[in-house]
C-alpha cells in the first residue's frame, strides 16, 4: 500500500475486503495531493491523521493549491503537529493559493523537532523564536518563502553540527 500515489488510494483499497479496511492506517507514508476548489479537503486531510496511529512516519506529503486559504490557519497548524509527533523524516508541504498570496506560518515547536532529514516547504513562513534544532537535517527546498540572514544562519549552523 505505501507504493500506492496517495493516501485516498490507500483507504481506497479497504472496500476490496473487511480485513483489509483499517491496513492503510499501518502505512509508513502519507501522501496527500489535490489541485482543485475543494474547501472541505482541508478537514478531510484532519480526519484521516486522526485515524491514523503510526508512531513513525517515513514521508509525509500534502500538495495542493487554491483551496488554503487564511481561515485554514489551524488545519495547516494540525498538519504541522502532526508531522512532529510521527518524527516524519521527509516531510513535503507545499500549499498555495493561486488566487492570492497566503502564507503559512510554522508553529515553534516544528523547528524544534529533530526527526526531519529532508523538508520542502512552499507557502510557509519560517519564523523561528529561538535556535532550531534539526539534528538530522540533510536537505530544504523552500518555494515563494521569505529568508533573512539570521534564519539562514540559523539552518546553516544546524548543517555543519
Amino acid at each position: 500500500m505505501s507504493r500506492l500515489p496517495t493516501t485516498n488510494d490507500a483507504i481506497t483499497t479497504g472496500k476490496v475486503s473487511k480485513r483489509w479496511k483499517h491496513l492503510w492506517t499501518l502505512v509508513p507514508t502519507l501522501i496527500f495531493e489535490r489541485y482543485n476548489d475543494n474547501h472541505l479537503w482541508p478537514d478531510l486531510i484532519d480526519k484521516t491523521l486522526t485515524q491514523c496511529h503510526q508512531l513513525k512516519l517515513k514521508r509525509f506529503e500534502v500538495y495542493t493549491s487554491m483551496i488554503f486559504d487564511l481561515n485554514h490557519k489551524s488545519n495547516v497548524g494540525f498538519v504541522n503537529r502532526y508531522a512532529v509527533r510521527r518524527n516524519v523524516e521527509k516531510l513535503n508541504l507545499r500549499l498555495w493559493n493561486l488566487e492570492c498570496e497566503v502564507e503559512f506560518p510554522l508553529d515553534q515547536y516544528f523547528f524544534m523537532s529533530s526527526c526531519f532529514a529532508e523538508l520542502t516547504l512552499e507557502g510557509c513562513i519560517l519564523n523561528p523564536i529561538e535556535a532550531i534544532s534539526w539534528r538530522n537535517f540533510k536537505s530544504l527546498s523552500i518555494y515563494k518563502g521569505k529568508l533573512d540572514e539570521n534564519l539562514i544562519e540559523n539552518i546553516l549552523c544546524q548543517m555543519i553540527l
